[in-house]
């Protein structure tokens, strides 16, 4: 990591090969689990760490350096990184959003939030763009979940009510709508008092 660090460096015209903070960066950069990638102003891959190379199944540097920014995104990306990204951090000096990374040896699509920037040299000029990019599939996966137990609770013919500290209503199924008679927009925010017997209530803490 040290060697390819310093190389980059060199080209960069930023840091001696044996600057302590290429070997900090280098340090900090190798324990990144994020995509961190370097390439050259006309697009040309020139670094790409070892959690990125793993993400996008590249084996090693050399491999790095026969691609292209545009190589790494789905085909159904490169549109816009052509007419949006890439224009916009000539522009601006930034664009972040969400796309989808390829990996070279599988295809399979990787969603990810990427960010392009550029890397100035010791003279202030532009040398380079830089991308710390983080891989968004256990999120996805996640929200995916979510959205799953959300529709199952949804369409449950049982009641599923929940509140918060306060006892104050905060989700209010389809069920829970047709066992108690009140719709969501009428419970949510209520006291869970309203669906408790009075003779109970001293009980409803416990609820």
């Amino acid at each position: 990591m040290l060697d390819e660090f310093s190389a980059i460096a060199r080209e960069l015209g930023q840091f001696d090969a044996e600057d302590s903070l290429v070997r900090m960066l280098a340090s900090l950069v190798s324990a990144s689990h994020e995509f961190i990638g370097i390439a050259d102003l006309e697009g040309n891959a020139l670094f790409v760490n070892e959690a990125g190379r793993k993400l996008v199944g590249l084996p090693d540097l050399e491999a790095v350096r026969s691609t292209r920014i545009i190589d790494y995104f789905s085909a159904d990306d490169h549109r816009r990184i052509l007419d949006e990204v890439l224009p916009a951090v000539r522009d601006t000096g930034f664009w972040e959003g969400e796309l989808k990374f390829r990996n070279f040896q599988t295809g399979q699509l990787i969603p990810v939030l990427y960010n392009i920037f550029p890397v100035r040299d010791s003279t202030s000029a532009i040398a380079a763009y830089g991308t710390v990019t983080r891989n968004l599939t256990e999120s996805k996966s996640a929200d995916q979940r979510l959205r799953s137990l959300a529709s199952i609770v949804e369409s449950s013919d049982d009641a599923i009510v929940s509140k918060n500290l306060d006892g104050i209503i905060a989700n209010w199924n389809r069920g829970a709508e047709r066992i108690f008679g009140y719709t969501s927009d009428e419970a949510i925010g209520q006291p869970i008092t309203i669906v408790i017997p009075t003779d109970r209530q001293s009980k409803s803490g416990k609820f």
